[in-house]
């Protein structure tokens, strides 16, 4: 993202102005290709994709957490410790944050995504197993060849 543009740079998975979406990160991610397109290339692009928002969403945990805990070890001036949640020196802040960040992240069950070739609509869903993103695919929910059956599909976009 360009200054030029009116926003300063800033890291971030999403191409829209932070820091607003920073906090609130992409639920769904939609992919379409034509019938008969390449569907391994749509599920390896989906793969990728939230692959990459998952180990986003670790990073920016980490960095939060560590600066609280930061902020929480630091010692005031009375010569205590530094509040609740205050080193009890058997992990580092930066160790702290990620085990905590894993943990957080352990409590998501997955991201949504919709696989959309020609008329057809599949759901598909990545979740974290430690380190490595697994994806899974899909389940056929929907088509664009029945007004009823779109209105369907359009509510179960809704939902998620």
């Amino acid at each position: 993202m360009s200054c030029a543009q009116g926003f300063p740079a800033h890291p971030s998975t999403i191409a829209t102005p932070p820091p607003p979406l920073l906090d609130v990160p992409i639920v769904v991610s939609i992919e379409v290709k034509r019938s008969g397109g390449d569907e391994q290339r749509q599920t390896l692009q989906v793969g990728t994709w939230q692959a990459a928002q998952w180990n986003m969403w670790s990073q920016l945990l980490e960095g939060r957490l560590l600066q609280k805990y930061s902020i929480d070890t630091t010692p005031s001036e009375d010569g205590g410790g530094g509040g609740e949640g205050a080193n009890d020196g058997s992990m580092s802040s930066a160790e702290r944050a990620v085990a905590e960040s894993d943990r957080l992240l352990g409590t998501l069950p997955y991201i949504p995504a919709i696989l959309i070739r020609g008329h057809s609509w599949y759901l598909a869903a990545t979740f974290r197993q430690g380190d490595k993103t697994i994806l899974w695919r899909e389940y056929a929910f929907g088509t664009t060849q029945s007004v009823v059956v779109m209105l369907v599909s359009s509510g179960t976009i809704l939902y998620l």
